[in-house]
């Protein structure tokens, strides 16, 4: 009777076991499932997240290439502008000194009316800046100093040699892409704007070699 009884209980035991490791295993297969579920999703995010990425640099590498080419444009423009100098706008104070000489240019300009340029150097430019006028436009309606031939450099050579510096220097830097103005700017932040224009001028023509850096390009 004893023996049965255990029987039976070893067998409900046995039976309950098996239904246990059943539910477990079907438990480990919905997890399964549901992971590779996830990690499918997971993956189709990450396709399209690369996607979406792939898409944002090719935007990005049109729109850096056309940023170039109008930088490119906008450059060019530049430079032609900066190739053209304007005549520096003078305060009031030195334009109505600058009276008596403007009348003189004039006097000068009005007998030779009819007849060709002749090449003349102002003795003394009162600025950087008149000195640069003379070299592109002429002095007073004389003959621009850039125009004047080896004979004509010659009949001035001592002035002529003195300026050609200077003149040298600001072309160079308008050739980078400087502004006249710009250019004449940087000669007076390295000489100094206290300093008279022949003393900047000798400097200049002292210091053949340009040595400051911010009159190199």
């Amino acid at each position: 009777m004893v023996e049965r009884v255990d029987g039976a209980a070893n067998e409900l035991i046995g039976n309950g076991d098996s239904a246990t490791m059943h539910q477990t295993g079907a438990s480990l297969s919905v997890a399964t499932d549901s992971s590779r579920n996830e990690l499918a999703a997971l993956q189709m995010q990450l396709f399209g997240l690369k996607r979406y990425l792939t898409g944002m640099t090719d935007k990005i590498l049109r729109l850096r290439t056309e940023m170039q080419r109008e930088n490119a444009k906008l450059l060019a423009v530049t430079r032609r502008i900066a190739a053209q100098p304007v005549v520096r706008s003078r305060p009031k104070n030195v334009a109505n000194q600058n009276v008596p000489a403007r009348s003189e240019c004039s006097d000068q300009s009005g007998n030779q009316s009819g007849h060709q340029q002749v090449a003349r150097l102002s003795k003394r430019p009162r600025d950087l800046y008149e000195s640069w006028h003379e070299y592109e436009f002429g002095y007073c309606g004389f003959k621009p100093a850039k125009q004047f031939t080896a004979s004509e450099r010659g009949a001035c050579k001592s002035i002529y040699c003195r300026r050609k510096r200077f003149w040298d220097v600001v072309g160079r830097l308008v050739r980078a892409g400087y502004t006249s103005d710009a250019a004449i700017d940087n000669v007076y932040t390295v000489c100094g704007r206290q300093r008279a224009v022949t003393d900047i001028l000798e400097a200049l023509r002292v210091d053949k070699k340009s040595g400051h850096l911010s009159l190199r390009v």
